[in-house]
């Protein structure tokens, strides 16, 4: 219309200027006037024509959301889902292309058609996922039907194929993991938050994904057929349908047996399972059925032939035997299509139905089984916790060994006495036992010596008085951990005379000191069930059993019952071993037990040990560094209190030669391994920490003793030694050597006094002396040094 009035207007003016009426006096001004208003008036033409052309288009848009809506609904009709995906996609699209026209509509209409749309989304879902959880799949708690084709129920009556379905729903919904596609999909992301459809979609995809997709849902209650021993399969060909079918009398003995007439009910269970995936299931979901079920169905079998091996391979009915075989035949095809997730092994059930051996062997074990199920029995109640006394015996030396023991020691201090006489030791106590050597040297000796004494030793460096901290410890760890002497070592019944590191056996008197301890019933139970295993396996054909495999399952079934008991006794783990030394005691072939044991208590006792030598170490390097003014909390609060509740005591309970060998032991460590010998590595020992060391020394040893091995040489020895270094660490260089010429260090070594001495006193002429004095006495060569 605006394109036809333009050409014309000029022609259109100039006729009005020619009109009679607007010619004479006004004529030019109402002409003017005229124009003006024709003017106006051709620009409201032309705005109302621009608004009617854009609502024209706003309708032509509506008309085709329109449009797509009834192509949806007539898809869907026609079960045509794919084409229900294509017209909800293209109007999904027309709605973001268009949206400077959607929102020129009424508030109410935009709102109307979004949740429309988005109800036609779960319109779509709810229907594929009903035929295929109902027309595909039918799972209930009794049965699983699966139909590989179905007849559409609505629309053309057309025809969907199983594999071409679930292809086009994993296309259309989820990645080729069967993840659902949220990121990059618009099915899910245009869907409105707000709205419960989009929950609704949500959760029906990730059924189909889980449940038939995965086929979570058939596994689960495929594995609740095969466990619940109740649940007998059975397959019907004709509708596809594997049922759920409750039996009685099902039900296994402890061991796990059936009778007869259950076996081959069980049987044909199984049967029944490997006739409805060989028939009715293919193609991937077999695949992701047998990776999943496949490794326990071959251990299933496995261990239902090998706990009724004895009614399976007796039984003079082949009927089950032969089914049997069958699985196992079934199931190995079954496995080739499984895309190597499973890999079933013939052999094994073939070579179980045709080894004589294997079944003998198979006999064992079930004695085994019943007997350490009897086993098992003995904790259900507490009754194997009441506690009766009896009688042990603790080894000790006699008197007359001892004497005899203590003057052969002796022996070498007597030559030590007769060097009294000739030695040139001042009789003056100076004031310090640092340079109480001068007395004897020249006064360049005494300025020498002044200038090696007068250092501060507190400015000195806190790892000064050891050679290497880091080796020092690591050195004393090692020590520790090497605990293989111990029984050498500390044996009972044979006499050790200490000369320094180099122990020497002498045979001595021995004599046993009655005592009594608390046992527990569980020895006596335990016994009966152990002895009942081979009272069982006698039943078997004795010709028959491998002695091997016997002796094999007797060490098992004793660190079984071991392991089983000793989770029972909590803190009190003195009392285990007291127990199971009693089984050995009256049993004596029950080695393992023996073993087991004897770990045991070594690894309670290593363990605390541990603890031990890092809080001894921790007060050590408190004199290094606090020499002056050390804390004692390591030792007084810490350590001490543990050795006397969680050791000494346990071990006086245990009583007996094992509690005093492993007594010695842990004094032997503290004494020597946690003390002295670290001492030993320092390079110079302060006054300061001489008297420290002497003060540590004194309230160990004092915290230590065991009244009850005062009868052992070997105790009286050891603690006499300690105690003899707590004692002349203190002392000036004239009263250690007045100690050596008495024969007070007959427990010493040369090589262990000379290194003392070098530790204790500045390298002068006079400990030069000394030096040479004890090597002499000794017999000694002296090494240049």
């Amino acid at each position: 219309m605006i394109a036809h009035v333009a050409p014309e207007r000029e022609e259109v003016l100039l006729s009005v200027e020619r009109d009679p009426i607007f010619q004479g006096e006004n004529g030019a001004d109402v002409a003017a006037s005229n124009y003006t208003q024709l003017t106006e008036r051709i620009r409201e033409v032309v705005a109302q024509e621009a608004q009617l052309g854009s609502m024209l288009h706003d309708l032509s848009v509506l008309k085709t959301f329109g449009d797509l809506l009834n192509e949806f609904n007539t898809n869907l009709a026609k079960s045509l889902f794919q084409d229900c995906y294509r017209a909800l996609q293209t109007l999904r699209q027309k709605l973001n292309t268009s949206r400077d026209c959607f929102v020129k509509q009424p508030l109410h209409f935009q709102r109307s058609l979004m949740n429309y749309i988005d109800e036609l989304h779960l319109t779509l879902i709810e229907r594929i996922y009903e035929i295929i959880s109902t027309d595909f799949w039918s799972v209930t708690h009794d049965s699983i039907t699966f139909h590989n084709k179905i007849v559409c129920s609505e629309g053309s009556g057309g025809q969907f194929e199983y594999r071409q379905f679930m292809e086009l729903v994993k296309k259309l919904f989820f990645w080729d993991d069967g993840e659902i596609s949220t990121e990059d999909t618009w099915f899910l992301k245009d869907m409105d938050l707000n709205n419960p459809s989009s929950n609704i979609v949500r959760n029906k995809l990730s059924e189909i994904s889980k449940n038939y997709l995965e086929l979570n849902e058939i596994v689960v209650n495929l594995k609740r057929g095969i466990f619940d021993n109740s649940i007998k399969f059975e397959f019907q060909a004709e509708s596809c349908t594997l049922s759920f079918t409750k039996v009685k009398n099902a039900i296994p003995n402890s061991s796990g047996s059936y009778n007869k007439a259950a076996l081959a009910s069980v049987v044909e269970s199984i049967n029944a399972l490997a006739d409805f995936l060989m028939q009715c299931i293919d193609g991937n979901d077999l695949v992701i059925i047998l990776s999943k079920l496949g490794p326990l169905l071959s251990n299933e079998l496995l261990n239902f032939l090998r706990k009724n091996a004895t009614v399976i391979l007796r039984d003079s009915d082949p009927s089950i035997r032969e089914g049997i075989v069958l699985i196992n035949n079934r199931f190995g095809v079954l496995a080739s299509k499984s895309n190597g997730f499973w890999n079933h092994n013939r052999n094994d059930i073939e070579h179980l139905l045709n080894d004589k051996q294997l079944y003998i062997n198979l006999l064992v074990d079930d004695a085994f089984a019943k007997t350490f199920k009897e086993i098992r029995n003995i904790f259900a109640t507490d009754s194997w916790k009441q506690t009766s006394v009896i009688n042990i015996t603790n080894a000790a030396i006699s008197q007359e060994g001892n004497q005899a023991h203590s003057d052969e020691l002796r022996e070498p201090a007597q030559s030590d006495t007769m060097k009294d006489d000739n030695c040139d030791w001042g009789t003056g106590d100076t004031p310090s036992r640092r340079n109480e050597e001068t007395s004897s040297v020249t006064a360049d000796d005494n300025d020498a010596w002044g200038e090696e004494i007068d250092i501060d030793l507190d400015d000195l460096e806190p790892e000064t008085p050891k050679r290497d901290a880091e080796q020092t410890e690591d050195s004393a760890v090692a020590d520790e951990n090497d605990d293989g002497g111990w029984d050498d070592e500390w044996a009972l019944d044979e006499e050790v005379e200490t000369q320094g590191n180099t122990p020497r056996k002498q045979v001595s008197t021995e004599t046993s000191i009655p005592d009594s301890v608390d046992i527990t019933n569980l020895p006596e139970l335990l016994l009966k069930c152990i002895h009942s295993f081979p009272d069982r396996c006698a039943t078997i054909d004795q010709s028959q059993i491998d002695q091997q495999y016997f002796d094999y399952k007797l060490n098992l079934l004793q660190t079984s019952s071991f392991s089983l008991s000793s989770s029972r006794y909590g803190k009190e783990w003195w009392q285990l071993f007291i127990d199971m030394r009693e089984v050995v005691k009256r049993d004596e072939k029950l080695r393992m037990i023996q073993e087991l044991n004897t770990r045991f208590l070594e690894r309670c006792t290593s363990l605390k040990e541990k603890y031990i030598y890092k809080t001894v170490q921790r007060q050590l390097r408190e004199f290094i560094t606090k020499e002056k003014s050390p804390s004692w909390s390591s030792i007084q609060e810490d350590m001490l209190p543990f050795v006397a509740q969680e050791i000494l005591l346990p071990l006086r309970m245990i009583k007996g030669v094992e509690g005093a060998r492993l007594s010695l032991a842990l004094l032997n460590f503290i004494y020597n391994k946690c003390i002295t010998e670290v001492i030993l590595r320092w390079e110079i020992i302060s006054e300061h920490n001489a008297e420290n060391l002497s003060q540590l020394i004194a309230m160990v040893y004092s915290n230590t003793e065991l009244e009850e091995l005062n009868s052992l040489p070997a105790y009286r020895e050891l603690r006499e030694r300690f105690s003899l270094v707590g004692k002349f660490l203190p002392l000036h260089l004239k009263e250690i050597m007045e100690m050596f010429y008495n024969g007070d260090f007959y427990l010493f070594s040369t090589q262990e006094i000379v290194q003392w001495i070098t530790l204790l006193f500045a390298d002068t002429p006079l400990r030069r002396d000394a030096i040479a004095d004890i090597h002499e006495i000794r017999e000694t060569t002296l090494e240049d040094e």
